[in-house]
């Protein structure tokens, strides 16, 4: 990353933090938490992990240029260990990681107070909403930040590709720095998708958002979460960040409802129902007559945003967004009943930044699908020559899809937000991913048979895990048919899948059909054992689409 030079006394970084007098007057000129990151001047902070401690690189980390250490106490003083003599000075911190966050901060100069930072937290719809955020902003507030499961960028500038990165939000140091990059390259404003592992590790500690939005909950993350409700929990987090002026709220969810139960004083609501319910509907289902009565009472300060009309097809989405005061229509090219909501809790973040519901609509009417997010790879769509959509046989390609869905939640409604806009048959490609939540398996392997005319089960990044054990699992949940068909190799699973739906077109036009792609989205490698081999979902269905129409 190209951030800006900071220099800090060492002393002045740690001050209220560290007892005074026990810090040399030392300057630095970085801070990183990987030994392998560190470059000269930096201080390397070594955190306690699940099978090591950083202390066992702090030889690696001066190699790098390392001129101090910041560690952390041990749970047990009889796991502490000799420190062996670097020459550079090691400063304990009590609580290092808790204080991790407000010296990155400190060090990088509080640059998310510099931004209008909006916060996207929720199961779905996190990078699809960023995505349509940043592409609004970058056409009216200059060069927009951008952190999240894709990369991390500011403007067209790319400060990180998804293939250099493997979670969605990056390490607390990392994001202050990224935050501190993005206001070098002159933007005003930045979205970040926080995962629920963010909000649990501190990852975005001391970081200031201006606007929050929850988008919905639905089962993910149980394998490190344990529970529903720890992983609500964690969501909610986001809630109490600092500077927190406005929070946009999903109440078609029930955890929407829970939010505005937990609203801090003085934060601005602004509710968002994509199914389109009125104000006064909102979180009808409420089990508290209390809360129900407090919060119409209190309703005149808030603001509501809801679907009208709703037109699905084969072009797109065409919504009717209805608030309070005003309507627009929002016409896109982009599918999927959940881009409905997608689309009204990104006006909502618009609106909480001040830009009119109309204007809003007008940002967003040339927005594209985000990479992997009910992306549709049909070349007519994608500007080729009209007769790229046909195959050899002279039929119609049909559209194909490729989306991140893997959850039950996502799953299901990429199937039937799919279904809502193509004739002919729906077929869906999946798999599950191992050494995660094994109890998704069967759901997703439900939802798919219910909800496809033909489906095929395959890989997706099974790592240690039996493929075979996986799609098992996954057929647990289904009933025995003929239109369930396992094939182990990604690419030959999705090849046969685009093959079959030409084959079994009702003929030319729009009769051919439907291929959801789901699972892997945007990423462009597959886990097989210990080993990370290079494939995209995307670059597959561009290639079989094109030789199909040799």
């Amino acid at each position: 990353m190209n951030t800006a030079q900071h220099q800090w006394s060492l002393h002045d970084l740690t001050v209220d933090i560290v007892a005074s007098g026990s810090v040399p007057e030392l300057l630095i000129t970085g801070l990183s938490a990987d030994s392998r990151g560190v470059s000269p001047g930096d201080v390397f902070v070594a955190l306690k992990g699940l099978q090591s401690h950083g202390l066992d690189y702090i030889k690696s980390a001066k190699q790098h240029g390392a001129v101090a250490v910041f560690y952390d106490e041990f749970d047990d003083e009889s796991d502490a260990k000799d420190i062996p003599d670097q020459g550079i000075p090691l400063i304990k911190i009590e609580g290092l990681k808790d204080h991790l966050g407000e010296m990155a901060n400190r060090f990088f100069g509080f640059p998310s107070n510099q931004l209008s930072l909006v916060g996207v937290t929720g199961t779905n719809g996190k990078t699809s909403i960023c995505h349509y955020l940043a592409h609004a902003l970058n056409q009216v507030a200059g060069p927009c930040g951008y952190i999240g499961t894709t990369g991390y960028a500011v403007g067209d500038y790319l400060c990180s590709a998804a293939s250099e990165q493997n979670r969605t939000t990056p390490d607390v140091i990392s994001v202050h720095a990224l935050l501190d990059e993005f206001v070098q390259q002159g933007a005003s404003h930045a979205v970040m998708e926080v995962s629920s592992h963010a909000l649990s590790q501190g990852r975005v500690d001391s970081v200031s958002f201006e606007v929050v939005v929850f988008t919905n909950l639905t089962r993910d993350h149980l394998d490190y979460h344990g529970s529903m409700q720890d992983y609500a929990d964690a969501k909610r987090r986001l809630l109490y960040q600092p500077g927190v002026s406005c929070a946009v709220v999903n109440v078609d969810d029930a955890e929407g409802c829970e939010w505005l139960k937990k609203i801090p004083e003085g934060v601005r609501v602004i509710t968002c129902s994509p199914r389109g319910g009125a104000c006064e509907d909102v979180c009808q289902d409420s089990s508290k007559a209390s809360f129900q009565a407090s919060f119409q009472a209190s309703f005149q300060r808030q603001e509501h945003l809801y679907a009208g009309e709703v037109t699905r097809g084969i072009d797109g989405l065409e919504i009717e967004i209805i608030s309070l005061s005003s309507r627009a229509v929002l016409k896109t090219d982009l599918l999927g009943g959940f881009n409905v909501e997608n689309l009204i809790l990104t006006v909502g973040a618009l609106q909480a930044l001040g830009i009119p519901l109309q204007k809003a609509c007008q940002l967003l009417s040339s927005v594209q699908a985000a990479p992997g997010r009910m992306q549709r790879l049909d070349t007519e769509k994608n500007g080729a020559e009209s007769k790229g959509r046909e195959s050899k046989d002279g039929k119609n390609k049909p559209l194909v899809v490729v989306d991140y869905a893997h959850t039950p939640d996502a799953l299901e409604k990429a199937l039937v937000s799919l279904r809502s806009h193509c004739p002919g048959n729906l077929i869906c490609v999946f798999g599950c991913g191992g050494e995660r939540d094994t109890g998704k398996r069967p759901l997703m392997g439900e939802i798919a048979g219910r909800l496809a005319d033909r489906v095929y089960i395959t890989d997706d990044n099974p790592r240690n895990e039996s493929p075979a054990e996986i799609t098992d699992q996954i057929q647990e949940g289904m009933n025995a048919s003929d239109n369930i068909f396992i094939i182990h190799d990604r690419l030959d699973a999705i090849r046969t899948a685009i093959q079959w739906a030409i084959s079994n077109a009702s003929g030319h036009g729009t009769g051919s059909g439907c291929v959801l792609v789901a699972g892997k989205g945007h990423e462009e490698y597959q886990l097989v054992g210990n080993d990370k081999h290079e494939f995209s979902d995307c670059a597959v269905v561009e290639s079989v689409l094109q030789e199909l129409a040799e």
